[in-house]
């Protein structure tokens, strides 16, 4: 009797054993089934992202131009991943360096920042390579007009006048604000912090000295405040964007934002049944095209190309029929700037 009931204890031991195993294991199957769903949930946002990414990513082409000046002080900067897509038009003056300096570093310390909301990123980035500008006292500086696209989403910011251009649907035009020394809320802000504006000028101990307001360097002005903060701006969905466009002062300074989309609109259409782009181009410096005469009417005088033109430099603005229509339509937008008389260096991302 005593065996027969150790017989049944064992017995049932093994049975609770069994159920409790069971148990274990149904929980373990739950937590593996509920894991393996959350994988592909993770799986399938990541894949459709990314197939966002790859899709909306646009066709991009720069141009840069000296001009009328002795040598080039822009940089610009167009870079592609399968996340991300760059555009930036970084306008130096009083020398190349700090131009040169965002143009090559800019990608790698965007990464470095901390927060990663991409307006705040980007301009984190700016006010991190200002930072590495601080041991140069010099009045070399850059204005810069940053573009991120990123999950369907384009996102931007600038510091000083190089500007940026977002053509979307129903003829809405998202633009930056221009940070110049003739701008009234930035004299506002000057004058709030006893800094002085004459002539279009921010003032320094020697009297106006620098147009712009914003811009990276610049280092001899930041007490008169000239910063590196940059404005950003809402951002716009990559399916209501027709095209982008980002240009230094050199574009802005002759052309307004209207007149170039304008353009840009026409040459694409123009380019759908294989139009030559050059027939568009004569007819927006002819004043043929709607509302674009009153900006060409003095380019058809002959004197006026003698005495403001130099023609090998603008016989050098040419493209090749295989270049596909944004490379054209960039350098059109050079050559047009030049023509109308830019004094600047002209730059452009389209």
């Amino acid at each position: 009797k005593e065996k027969q009931q150790q017989v049944q204890d064992t017995k049932q031991i093994t049975i609770d054993r069994i159920k409790k195993l069971d148990k274990n294991d149904e929980l373990i199957n739950l937590q593996i089934e509920k894991l393996l769903n959350a994988t592909k949930i993770l799986d399938e946002k990541l894949q459709g992202e990314e197939a966002l990414i790859m899709k909306k990513q646009f066709k991009v082409a720069e141009y840069s131009f000296t001009g009328r000046r002795n040598s080039n002080e822009d940089k610009e900067l167009v870079y592609s991943d399968e996340k991300f897509q760059f555009m930036c038009v970084f306008d130096g003056h009083g020398g190349v360096q700090t131009a040169q300096l965002c143009s090559s570093s800019f990608v790698e310390t965007f990464h470095h920042q901390k927060v990663t909301h991409p307006c705040i990123q980007l301009g984190d980035t700016l006010l991190a390579l200002d930072e590495k500008t601080q041991q140069d006292a010099s009045l070399v500086g850059c204005t810069a007009a940053c573009l991120l696209i990123k999950n369907n989403k384009i996102y931007f910011v600038n510091a000083g006048d190089a500007r940026v251009v977002v053509q979307c649907k129903e003829n809405v035009i998202h633009q930056s604000n221009d940070h110049k020394a003739t701008t009234q809320s930035e004299i506002d802000r000057l004058q709030k912090i006893g800094s002085n504006v004459e002539i279009g000028r921010v003032c320094g101990f020697q009297g106006p000295i620098i147009a712009v307001t914003r811009a990276v360097g610049d280092n001899q002005m930041k007490l008169f405040g000239v910063q590196a903060k940059s404005e950003s701006y809402q951002p716009i969905s990559c399916e209501d964007a027709e095209f982008i466009v980002i240009a230094c002062d050199g574009v802005w300074d002759v052309l307004e934002t209207e007149q170039v989309c304008k353009f840009v609109k026409i040459a694409l259409k123009a380019a759908e049944p294989e139009n030559k782009l050059e027939e568009v181009y004569q007819l927006m410096m002819e004043g043929n095209c709607n509302n674009i005469q009153e900006m060409t009417h003095e380019l058809r005088k002959p004197e006026y190309l003698r005495s403001r033109n130099n023609i090998s430099d603008i016989e050098a603005l040419k493209w090749e029929e295989t270049d596909p229509i944004e490379r054209k339509i960039t350098i059109s937008i050079i050559k047009m700037a030049y023509l109308l008389g830019s004094a600047d260096n002209i730059s452009a991302i389209v």
